[in-house]
């Protein structure tokens, strides 16, 4: 399992070997349920990450589109 904030060598491998400089890192697990990690890269290295916790999802069709 990919664990970013313990070991980024990882991530920076995969940033380069794909050469993005943005990425969004899904997972749910017993001690963190529900999380997202975004973060962004410079250089292939981590730049900055920041892990989210997902309280309440909506898809498309909850959200009302006016004309």
């Amino acid at each position: 399992m990919l664990k970013p904030f313990e070991d980024e060598t990882s991530l920076e491998y995969l940033a380069q070997k794909t050469d993005h400089s943005l990425f969004a890192f899904g997972f749910n697990s017993k001690k963190r349920p529900n999380s997202l990690i975004l973060g962004r890269t410079y250089d292939y290295h981590i730049l900055d990450m920041f892990e989210l916790t997902i309280e309440q999802m909506k898809t498309m069709d909850d959200f009302k589109v006016m004309h």
